[in-house]
C-alpha cells in the first residue's frame, strides 16, 4: 500500500514538473517570436515568410525578405537577438532531413533529389501514405550557403517528444512540421530557381 501511494505522489510531481514546463517553455517561446518580429521590423528585414522553431535552440527563426532577397537566421542569445543574413545569391542547397535522411534536395536549377522524388513528403513518411516511416524524431530544415564559416545551417521545425519517444507518423506534430517542410521546400526551390533565370 505505501509503494503504491509513493508511486502516486511521484507521478503527480512528475506529471506537474512536466505541465510548469511545458508552460513556461511556451511563454519563453511567445516572448523569443515577439523580440525577433521586433528586431525585423526595426532592422529594415521584415519578413514575408517566417518560422520558429518548436523549442529553445541555437536557431530561432528562420525568414525570407523578397524585396530585399535575404534570409534571416535569428537567435537569442542572453536575451539579446543575433541575425545571420544570406542573400538570395549565397544559397546553394536546400534539404529537409528527417530522422538524419534526406527527403528532399534541391539545388541550383530547381534539380530535386532524395526520398522524396515525386511523392511529397508521405512518400518517406506515413504508413497512411505507404511510407517508408512509420516513426519521426526529429525534422530539421537544411540550408546550404555559399559561406566558408558557416556552409550548412540547421533549422529545427520538429522536436523530440517529451518522452524522447519518436512520434507514430500520423501524430499532429509530425502533420503540422510536415506541412511546414513542404511550403519552406517550395519557397526555397524558387529561391534556387530564380539565380537560373534571372
Amino acid at each position: 500500500m505505501g509503494f503504491l501511494f509513493a508511486l502516486g505522489v511521484v507521478l503527480t510531481i512528475a506529471i506537474t514538473f512536466a505541465i510548469i514546463k511545458g508552460g513556461n517553455d511556451k511563454k519563453e517561446l511567445a516572448e523569443n517570436e515577439k523580440k525577433i518580429r521586433t528586431f525585423l521590423s526595426e532592422n529594415d528585414l521584415r519578413a514575408n515568410h517566417i518560422i520558429f522553431t518548436p523549442h529553445n535552440n541555437s536557431n530561432n527563426s528562420l525568414s525570407v525578405n523578397e524585396k530585399k532577397k535575404t534570409i534571416s537566421i535569428c537567435h537569442i542569445k542572453n536575451d539579446n537577438v543575433f541575425v545571420d543574413n544570406y542573400s538570395f545569391d549565397q544559397v546553394i542547397g536546400f534539404d529537409i532531413d528527417i530522422d538524419g535522411e534526406s527527403a528532399r534536395k534541391i539545388t541550383v536549377g530547381g534539380i530535386i533529389a532524395g526520398a522524396a522524388l515525386g511523392g511529397g513528403l508521405g512518400a518517406l513518411i506515413g504508413s497512411q501514405f505507404g511510407g517508408k516511416k512509420s516513426k519521426v524524431n526529429l525534422m530539421h530544415l537544411v540550408i546550404n550557403v555559399d559561406d566558408m564559416s558557416n556552409p550548412v545551417i540547421h533549422f529545427s521545425i520538429l522536436k523530440p517528444s517529451f518522452d524522447g519517444k519518436p512520434y507514430n507518423s500520423d501524430h499532429f506534430m509530425v502533420a503540422e512540421a510536415s506541412k511546414k517542410a513542404e511550403k519552406w521546400s517550395g519557397i526555397f526551390k524558387v529561391i534556387l530557381n530564380r539565380k537560373v533565370t534571372e
